[in-house]
C-alpha cells in the first residue's frame, strides 16, 4: 500500500486505541482537556515501535528510535527519520507514492518516484515539480552556500536555462551580468571554461559581451567582444581590438586571431603586423605555410581581383625587398625564372633530322607570314603560349638556325676554294 497524509492516518488510528493516561483516566477518542504534556501521551513506554493500522491493515510504523515509515511493513525499515514502504509496489508513479502540498493533482505538486520497477537498467528516479516553478537558494553567507551537483552530472532535456537571467528567452543558455552596467569586469559575466594551473594563475576559455580593463595575448582590449583565451599572462590592458582568440597558449603569437575589424592572424599577433592586411600568415616550422587543395574540376585554387594595373596582386619579399611580384595589369617582375621541361630540342642535330630547305622555309613564311610550327600572333594574343613550349620551339628554330648557317658557311667556303683556284690559273 502507499503512504496516505500523516494527519489523517494518526487521526484514524487512534480509533483502535486506547490509552490509560493515569489510573482514574482513559485516553478520551472525543477529544482531551487537562492533559499534561510529557506525562500524558500516545505511544509506548518500552523499547517498542508505535503501529498505526487502518482497516486493521498497519499503514505507519514509528520505531523505538524515533524513525518513521509510511506504508506496508518493509524489512529494514524505516531506516531514516521518515522512509516510504518499499519501491517496486504496484502504484509507481501514480503520485500517492511521495508527498504532496495539493492532492488532486499529486503530479504536479510534489515529489515522488517515477513509474517502473527498481530494476536495471531504468531505475526509478525521485522526480521534483512543481507547475509554478522551483526555486533553489542556498544562500550566500556561508563557504558552502551553493547547490552542488554530483554523481553523474546534470542533464536538462528541454527548456531553456538562464544564468543571472529570469527570461531566457532565445538560447538554450543565457547568461547575462549581475550588473546593469555595461562595462561589467569579464569575472562578473559571460561564460567561462577554466583550469588552474598554479596556485595563483588559471587557463581560461571565455565568451563576454563587454570586457573592461582586462587585455589578454596582445589581442584584446578594454570593451572587446567575443571569445578570449587567457592563458594568466596579462598582455598590458590595452592590446589590438579582438573578437576572437583560439588556443594560443603558451606562445604569444600562435594560434588564430580574428580582429574586430575581420582580419586574420594565424601564428602571429596582428598588433606587430600591418593592421591593412586581411590574412597575416607566420611560419612556424619548416611545415608551416598555406596549403591550398582544389578538387577535380574547380575553376580557382588562389584567385585576386584587383582594380588597378598597379596594383601588386602577389608579392614575395625578403628581407624588405621585393623578389617576385605580379601585377594587375599581369606583369610578372622576378629575379630568376626556372621551367622545368621533360624534353629538349637537341635531337635537331641528330643525323636522321629532317631540316627542311630554305626554299621551303621561304615559301611556308610567305604563305603563313611565321615561321614553320610556330603559333600565330593572334593565337598568343588570344590565348597565350606555354612559356616552357615557347623556350622549346625557339630553341628548335635556333639550332635549326644554325644548322642552316654551318651549311651557307660550306657553300660559301667551297665557293671561295673554286674562286681562289680561278685566280691562281
Amino acid at each position: 500500500m502507499k503512504s496516505k497524509k500523516l494527519s489523517s492516518l494518526i487521526v484514524t488510528s487512534i480509533f483502535f486505541v486506547a490509552i490509560n493516561v493515569n489510573a482514574q483516566t482513559t485516553w478520551n477518542l472525543i477529544g482531551n482537556s487537562g492533559t499534561t504534556p510529557g506525562t500524558n501521551f500516545v505511544g509506548t513506554t518500552d523499547a517498542k515501535a508505535l503501529i498505526f493500522k487502518t482497516t486493521n491493515v498497519e499503514r505507519m510504523q514509528l520505531s523505538a528510535v524515533g524513525n518513521l515509515r509510511i506504508g506496508a511493513p518493509v524489512a529494514g525499515l524505516p531506516g531514516a527519520k521518515l522512509s516510504f514502504n518499499d519501491v517496486n509496489d504496484v502504484v509507481n508513479g501514480t503520485g500517492n507514492d511521495g508527498i504532496t502540498w495539493y492532492s488532486p493533482t499529486p503530479l504536479n505538486y510534489g515529489i515522488y518516484k517515477t513509474a517502473g520497477s527498481f530494476t536495471a537498467p531504468n531505475y526509478q528516479q525521485l522526480q521534483l515539480n512543481w507547475i509554478t516553478g522551483i526555486v533553489l537558494n542556498p544562500g550566500t553567507a556561508y563557504g558552502k552556500s551553493f547547490v552542488d551537483i554530483q554523481g553523474g552530472g546534470l542533464r536538462v532535456s528541454s527548456g531553456n536555462v538562464g544564468i543571472g537571467t529570469l527570461t531566457p528567452t532565445f538560447a538554450k543558455l543565457v547568461v547575462q551580468p549581475n550588473s546593469a552596467i555595461n562595462n561589467t569586469p569579464d569575472s562578473q559575466t559571460g561564460l567561462s571554461v577554466e583550469k588552474q594551473t598554479t596556485a595563483t594563475t588559471t587557463r581560461r576559455l571565455f565568451m563576454v559581451p563587454h570586457l573592461q580593463g582586462w587585455g589578454y595575448n596582445q589581442l584584446s582590449r578594454d570593451g572587446d567582444f567575443g571569445m578570449f583565451w587567457a592563458d594568466a599572462i596579462a598582455g598590458g590592458g590595452q592590446n589590438s581590438t579582438a573578437g576572437l582568440v583560439i588556443a594560443p597558449f603558451a606562445f604569444p603569437n600562435n594560434g588564430i586571431r580574428i580582429t574586430a575589424l575581420g582580419n586574420v592572424g594565424i601564428g602571429t599577433a596582428l598588433d606587430v603586423n600591418p593592421s591593412n592586411f586581411r590574412l597575416s600568415v607566420a611560419a612556424f616550422n619548416t611545415g608551416s605555410g598555406i596549403w591550398v587543395q582544389t578538387p577535380t574540376g574547380a575553376s580557382y585554387g588562389i584567385k585576386t581581383d584587383v582594380t588597378d594595373d598597379a596594383t601588386r596582386a602577389f608579392v614575395i619579399t625578403k628581407a624588405g625587398v621585393e623578389n617576385f611580384k605580379v601585377l594587375g595589369n599581369g606583369n610578372v617582375y622576378a629575379r630568376q625564372i626556372t621551367v622545368q621541361l621533360t624534353t629538349f630540342p637537341d635531337y635537331v642535330f641528330k643525323k636522321d633530322y629532317k631540316l627542311k630547305s630554305l626554299s621551303e622555309v621561304e615559301k611556308y613564311i610567305n604563305t603563313n607570314g611565321r615561321l614553320p610550327e610556330t603559333p600565330s600572333a593572334d593565337e598568343i594574343e588570344c590565348k597565350g603560349g606555354n612559356l616552357g613550349e615557347l623556350v622549346k620551339l625557339q630553341m628548335r628554330k635556333i639550332e635549326e638556325l644554325t644548322l642552316y648557317v654551318i651549311e651557307q658557311n660550306k657553300q660559301i667556303n667551297e665557293q671561295k676554294q673554286r674562286i681562289e683556284a680561278l685566280e691562281a690559273d
